[in-house]
């Protein structure tokens, strides 16, 4: 098993509007939808920023495996979602908000496998059974290890949710002349997951949460440095961004000039780094 497909039903009908469901996934510019007839299509979803698929299905005939063990009262009305396995858990979570808009509107019920009977949208306990068929897999197939960079749920929620809201962070932030810098994903010559982010002297910045190493820009050249001795020689000026993840800080404009001339006096290690671009679609949680 590679994919986590859920089904639709309704109970006691199949009746349903396929083109007002076509035209709520059209409506949506992060789908893309292709349709192949009147009974059949696909709704293609792309996450704008994590960029992670997954599709939803009408097709002309059932998916669901072992239909005949649900309740006969459940109708399934040929609509499923297949979300890869190997995906993190907060974009499935976002799918799963997705879906949730669809069976509220539609009077739908979601089902797996191995549920006794669909149910209505339960997302904490769907994405209860998602996590122990994803870990079960990699026991599986521990080889998988290998071609993705696991990380613990807190660190990738974090770092999922900077990438993802960081548009919003910036908004926020523009009028307040902040610079809110987007990660680096980057790996090391042992091929270990590094985030890194950009910072330029006299700018009031946003720290993201869990960076590594801080490529500081000042007039005379970029220093690579490791985040964690940065921050020891700042932490008394870096504050908590309001409303957001707790491990992002923010050096506002008011102590520019102080965080400047601290950066100017302190003499860090001259070490040389080698890195590569990584792709955000290896990282795992």
């Amino acid at each position: 098993m590679t994919t986590f497909s859920l089904h639709f039903f309704k109970k006691q009908n199949r009746n349903v509007d396929y083109g007002l469901l076509r035209a709520f996934f059209e409506a949506n510019e992060d789908f893309q939808v292709r349709i192949h007839d009147s009974r059949s299509a696909e709704f293609v979803y792309t996450h704008p920023r994590l960029l992670h698929q997954a599709v939803f299905y009408q097709t002309k005939s059932s998916h669901v495996p072992n239909i005949y063990r649900i309740d006969a009262a459940f109708l399934d009305v040929n609509i499923h979602i297949e979300i890869p396995i190997l995906t993190p858990d907060y974009f499935v979570r976002e799918v799963l908000y997705i879906a949730e808009q669809v069976a509220s509107k539609f009077g739908f019920y979601i089902y797996y496998e191995i549920f006794n009977n669909p149910m209505e949208v339960d997302i904490d306990f769907i994405m209860q059974v998602f996590t122990t068929l994803k870990k079960s897999y990699f026991d599986r197939n521990p080889d998988k290890y290998e071609e993705y960079h696991i990380l613990n749920k807190q660190k990738s929620q974090a770092i999922f949710r900077y990438i993802d809201e960081l548009p919003q962070l910036q908004n926020y932030y523009r009028e307040l002349e902040v610079f809110v810098p987007k990660y680096h994903i980057l790996k090391d010559e042992s091929n270990q997951l590094v985030l890194a982010m950009e910072w330029c002297e006299n700018t009031a910045t946003v720290f993201p949460p869990f960076v590594d190493y801080i490529f500081y820009r000042s007039q005379a050249e970029v220093k690579v440095l490791k985040s964690d001795l940065v921050y020891e020689e700042i932490n008394e000026f870096l504050e908590p961004v309001p409303g957001f993840i707790k491990e992002t800080s923010v050096i506002n404009r008011s102590q520019v000039k102080k965080v400047n001339k601290i950066m100017k006096k302190i003499r860090f290690p001259k070490n040389k780094y080698s890195f590569s671009k990584e792709s955000l679609l290896s990282v795992l949680d």
